[in-house]
């Protein structure tokens, strides 16, 4: 399991008591006057919001450790951003009803709307991630590498000047339009003393294809299994042998 995850989880528990033993931490909460508090069952309130965020913690924690277990990697990254939206999507449902300062239809059609809408928005943050987080796939065509998936992309054979196995990459200094998280990389990022680069990574461990073009752009690819990193790599040099290329 990586650390971040374990990171998460502690960090979710850990919030969901201070926000009971802290109820000012409650976003929105904290906006509201003196006399538009005194409508809110606070108590409800901070014990429903402790009881969720510790619930996501342990459920990100044992659903990521079982998942693993079970060899299902897919399932496993997926688990943390489903539980972290679809969360907090309920704990915004659920806490409407400790608020007791409207009642009018006006406002209740207000608040359906914003929920429709806040949920139409977390639903797309977490496709994002769900496709973000799901492992690329790598086609070897007679004339092209494939790379399928989000930000995927076809190199041609022709355009390759050079595929090496590596054992590091360069640092990433920034992401310019890309997919982040943990040792999950995809897209176009700029790296120290490189420029700009494509990233296709599961893992920032080696073994890493490289490969650069003829106007020595760069490519950057792995899998979370170094073998299946060094039979890519094979796969494409056995291609390039075929068109006849050193």
């Amino acid at each position: 399991m990586e650390t971040h995850i374990l990171i998460i989880s502690v960090l979710l528990v850990a919030l969901g008591f201070l926000v009971k033993a802290f109820p000012m931490l409650i976003a929105g909460y904290n906006n509201l006057n003196p006399k538009e508090r005194a409508q809110v069952d606070i108590k409800g309130l901070s014990s429903l919001m402790r009881n969720a965020l510790v619930i996501m913690g342990v459920a990100i924690l044992l659903g990521t450790y079982l998942f693993e277990r079970l060899g299902m990697s897919m399932v496993a990254n997926a688990i943390y951003p489903l539980t972290i939206f679809g969360g907090a999507i309920i704990m915004v449902l659920l806490a409407q009803r400790f608020n007791h300062n409207h009642t009018t239809t006006k406002f209740t059609r207000t608040r359906i709307a914003r929920w429709v809408v806040s949920g139409l928005m977390a639903a797309t943050i977490a496709v994002i991630i769900v496709l973000g987080i799901l492992p690329h796939k790598t086609i070897i065509n007679p004339h092209y590498l494939e790379i399928k998936g989000m930000y995927g992309v076809k190199l041609y054979y022709q355009g390759m000047q050079a595929v090496e196995l590596a054992d590091d990459i360069p640092k990433i200094t920034k992401r310019t339009n890309g997919f982040s998280m943990g040792g999950i990389n995809k897209g176009h990022f700029k790296l120290q003393d490189i420029g700009e680069g494509r990233l296709y990574l599961r893992s920032l461990s080696p073994p890493f294809v490289v490969i650069s073009d003829y106007k020595d752009r760069k490519v950057y690819l792995n899998f979370k299994n170094s073998e299946e990193t060094t039979q890519l790599y094979n796969a494409i040099m056995e291609a390039l042998e075929k068109q006849n290329r050193p």
